[in-house]
């Protein structure tokens, strides 16, 4: 059986994102395993199969990388933040 396109994933409800550049899709196949394909906007795929067993160490891992990049984004909001305020004063001052 061949894999399924994009569109299929998409009609499906498989698709994890749809946004150009970021396809991913997570989907059973004819054999029990969890495929996770990522779809390039050229239309190349990459696929990777994992076994039922493979499948609870990743949520885990997703889990645990979740909880180190949330703090960060965090932190890169509040400078990104703080860098407007400053150059809003900046432009202020120098029209004073």
């Amino acid at each position: 059986m061949a894999a399924p396109t994009w569109q299929e994933l998409l009609d499906a409800g498989w698709a994890v994102t749809n946004d150009q550049g970021r396809r991913l899709a997570i989907y059973p196949d004819e054999f029990g395993q969890v495929v996770v394909a990522l779809h390039e906007v050229d239309g190349q795929a990459h696929r990777v199969a994992l076994t039922l067993h493979d499948v609870a160490p990743l949520g885990l891992a997703v889990k645990r990388a979740c909880e180190i990049a949330g703090p960060i984004v965090a932190e890169r909001g509040i400078r990104a933040a703080q860098a407007t305020a400053q150059d809003v004063i900046d432009r202020l001052k120098g029209a004073a």
